[in-house]
């Protein structure tokens, strides 16, 4: 449960793939990097450090697909979790493309090709 201090991110949303293809692509470390990248969460300066926030993913079959409802809790401020939802809609659209079968390609936000 949140306290008064923590802000939490939610998301839901329907992925038109199994839930077994979904997980794959959540835990795999190499299928997470075809729709997350490569990046560095081990920055000191981060103020949401490595460990000190919860991430949630609840799957369930919805006709051809899965329901993929999301929570981050733990989250020190409401501009860490401004920042946090801001990236987390950047990279669920990603997992949609990789949960498809698709390439989402290398990650603008990673190579710096913001075009």
């Amino acid at each position: 449960m949140a306290n008064a201090t923590e802000t939490v991110v939610e998301r839901e949303l329907l992925i038109a793939a199994s839930p077994e293809t979904v997980w794959k692509l959540l835990v795999d470390p190499e299928k997470a990097s075809a729709w997350m990248g490569q990046p560095s969460w081990s920055d000191p300066d981060n103020p949401v450090p490595a460990g000190s926030s919860t991430i949630e993913f609840e799957l369930k079959p919805e006709g051809d697909g899965t329901r993929l409802r999301f929570v981050h809790s733990g989250l020190p401020s409401a501009e860490a979790a401004g920042s946090h939802a801001h990236g987390w809609d950047h990279y669920f659209e990603r997992l949609e493309i990789a949960a498809r079968g698709g390439d989402a390609g290398p990650d603008p936000w990673l190579t710096g090709d913001m075009s």
